[in-house]
């Protein structure tokens, strides 16, 4: 257990309280009323300057606020195996953090990645902050040995709600850097403030901080402050942070610019058919021609106080953007796929308005790609996000160019929240449209709350509609066009825990500028666990078994459409390996048949099967890694087998080769059909 004399006064910290005082009714009226804080530790303000370069020398550290971290894995509350501690500073313009890890096996200490954003199995030294104090969002930032920069944005307190919270796509500007010592390693990072979000007051601001290490051989996690181990994640959710004190903060304004110039000829032929002249005109049957494409445009980012930020894009160009990652998709519903694209991550969380799964209200690669999938010109646009009056807020707007099939449109988004009822819970709303030039509109408007209790459960309630015109037709925009979607549960790794969700939507629900992988539902589900998490000696770290189940109702004629039902368990050893496995049945009612590939179909009609799912991944603190999972089973009216395996080896930090490959051999023996598909 970590004493007194072990850190400053904090201790162990406050955590924040996410009681709930009083019934619903009474706390609709704290809505607009400020959420008592809890007493703040301080980070003091650097008595000398700090260089960035790994060692702890500087005078700047002399005075520095410094924390030891406590075991939250493989075994909660227990001393770390190895010295752990984390000096904090400032300096008015910068927050300065620093790891002093000792290791009594240096020349084991991982360090074998320098790619940026890369988390491969390395140790790590983590830094969460939250800058806005709001227990529900905040900006990470970990190093490795290397010095390598890693850094993502958190949303949703860490919680997963049919897609990661956790966005690595989120890149800004922040130095890092470590070395070796002849006892461990030691690094150094410095964060500007303009780099963060946060409302100063008199020069006064409180942050939520959490500290973290990870020693990857090891499979052991550090952290402070000292974290409740029966919550998952908990060194990445920012309720779980202490609040500190930094006195003498300088806001700074961020402006960040980026032109961009494009030029390029392209040379082809044209055939007589297609031009329409003669063979007098033509000889050859054909005439080559050229044609030159020129463009210009830019990207601005400024800081216009230090928690609102404008974006500005000009004639917009996504080129640089990473592609996607290929995927095998055999379902009838359309791929969700995530956003990477620059102009469209700053504080993405705020515009998040989840309908269930990966449905959303808002889904922001409906802008600038057409319904094949080919880009849109973006004439222009602009976004700001930012919290004004209590209250986070985000506004966007983008203009696109007419194409051979999408007429010119228009297309914004507001989204308001607040929080209410205790730090961890928030109300909020959310308007969405689409104007096309053509005369036609897609409108849409959702309310929704999450309630987050002190015993761990949590209440979600959320309601959209939208309206639809065409050019000539009435607006569609009856209690049809509604969605409903609720959720109660309660997620811990030791003792019990549940997932109740019901769901209703239209037949008529279409959010243009959403994703919705389906319409006309009742939807029910429920999952029971139990976790469990090993004590010191034993042979696992936690392990979990459940059991679940859940239909889709159709809402034309009341029958099933889409059921399943399953049991399974996983555990993950103190090694940190990880294994699972799921026994599920599946039933579906398809009104019509759809294409799996290569002209295999699977017709319309009830369907009722069932198969296993397993998986394993091996620790990462090695210089081979490998992870692999499956399904074997039966598949609609015939019969599956799905085999992926990453393999990788890090030969040196400058050196890694890994390979994703995906099996899947479906065969239907009734229709003498198959479908045999290699991913890599």
């Amino acid at each position: 257990m970590v004493t007194e004399n072990e850190v400053t006064i904090g201790g162990l910290g406050l955590q924040k309280s996410q009681a709930v005082r009083c019934s619903f009714t009474i706390a609709i009226a704290w809505l607009f009323f400020g959420v008592a804080q809890g007493s703040a530790t301080d980070i003091p303000l650097a008595e000398g300057s700090i260089s960035i370069d790994g060692k702890l020398d500087d005078a700047g550290w002399q005075n520095a606020r410094v924390v030891r971290l406590i075991q939250l894995a493989p075994v909660v509350g227990a001393n770390p195996s190895e010295d752990s501690e984390v000096l904090l500073a400032h300096d008015g313009e910068a927050l300065y953090a620093a790891a002093r890890f000792g290791d009594s096996e240096p020349s084991l200490i991982r360090a074998n990645s320098l790619r940026r954003d890369d988390l491969t199995g390395d140790d790590l030294f983590g830094l969460v902050i939250d800058s806005l104090n709001d227990d529900e969002s905040a900006l990470a930032f970990y190093t490795t040995p290397a010095g390598t920069r890693i850094d993502e944005a958190i949303s949703n307190d860490g919680e997963w709600s049919g897609t990661s919270p956790f966005n690595r796509n989120w890149n800004t500007f922040w130095d890092s850097a470590a070395w070796r010592t002849t006892k461990g390693w030691e690094a150094e990072i410095r964060i500007p403030f303009s780099s963060l979000r946060f409302k100063p007051e008199d020069g006064r601001v409180v942050m939520g901080v959490l500290c973290w290490r990870m020693i990857s051989r090891k499979a052991e996690l550090n952290v402070y402050p000292a974290l409740d181990g029966r919550l998952y994640g908990g060194h990445r959710r920012p309720s779980l942070a202490e609040d500190m004190e930094l006195v003498g903060v300088t806001a700074g304004r961020q402006l960040l610019v980026t032109p961009y110039v494009l030029s390029g000829v392209a040379q082809y032929t044209e055939s007589i058919q297609d031009s329409g002249k003669t063979l007098e005109a033509l000889p050859a049957g054909y005439e080559v021609l050229q044609s030159q494409d020129n463009q210009a445009g830019l990207d601005l980012k400024w800081g216009i106080s230090s928690d609102v930020t404008l974006d500005l894009t000009i004639n917009t160009d996504f080129a640089q953007v990473e592609a996607d990652d290929a995927v095998v998709n055999l379902s009838r519903f359309s791929l969700f796929r995530p956003e990477k694209r620059l102009f469209f991550q700053e504080r993405a969380g705020v515009f998040e308005f989840g309908t269930g799964g990966v449905s959303r209200l808002f889904y922001s690669r409906r802008i600038g790609i057409d319904e094949d999938g080919a880009p849109v010109r973006i004439l222009g646009g602009v976004r700001v996000v930012g919290r004004v009056a209590g209250w986070d807020v985000g506004v966007l707007d983008m203009q696109t160019e007419a194409n051979e099939i999408m007429p010119a449109e228009n297309l914004g988004v507001m989204r308001v929240r607040r929080q209410a009822f205790n730090n961890a819970s928030y109300v909020g709303g959310i308007v969405t449209s689409r104007i096309n030039a053509d005369g036609g509109s897609n409108l849409a408007y959702g309310l929704d709350g999450v309630v987050r209790f002190d015993s761990g459960d949590e209440l979600v309630m959320r309601w959209a509609q939208t309206f639809d015109t065409q050019p000539g037709q009435p607006t569609v925009g009856g209690i049809d066009s509604g969605r409903l979607y609720t959720k109660l549960q309660r997620d811990n790794r030791q003792g019990w825990g549940y997932t109740a969700v019901g769901a209703w939507c239209g037949p008529d629900y279409q959010p243009e500028l959403g994703f919705a992988a389906r319409d006309g539902f009742t939807q029910l589900y429920g999952e029971l666990r139990h976790g469990r998490l090993g004590g010191d000696g034993g042979w696992y770290r936690n392990t979990a078994k459940w059991v679940d189940g859940g239909a889709y109702l159709r809402t034309d004629d009341r029958r099933l459409d889409t059921g399943h039902f399953g049991f399974g368990g996983n555990v993950q050893t103190r090694s940190g390996t990880w294994m699972w496995v799921d026994v599920r049945g599946f039933s579906e009612s398809l009104l019509e048949g759809f294409e799996l590939g290569n002209g295999v179909e699977v017709p319309l009609g009830d369907y009722a099967w069932a198969g296993v799912s397993a998986g394993f991944n091996l620790p990462r603190g090695r210089n081979i890694h490998l992870w692999g999972n499956g399904y074997i089973g039966q598949f609609y009216d015939g019969q599956r087998l799905r085999t992926r395996l990453g393999p990788q080896w890090t030969a040196s930090k400058n050196l890694t080769v890994g390979l994703t490959y995906e099996f899947n051999g479906i065969r239907f023996p009734a229709r003498n059909d198959e479908l045999l598909i290699h991913l890599a």
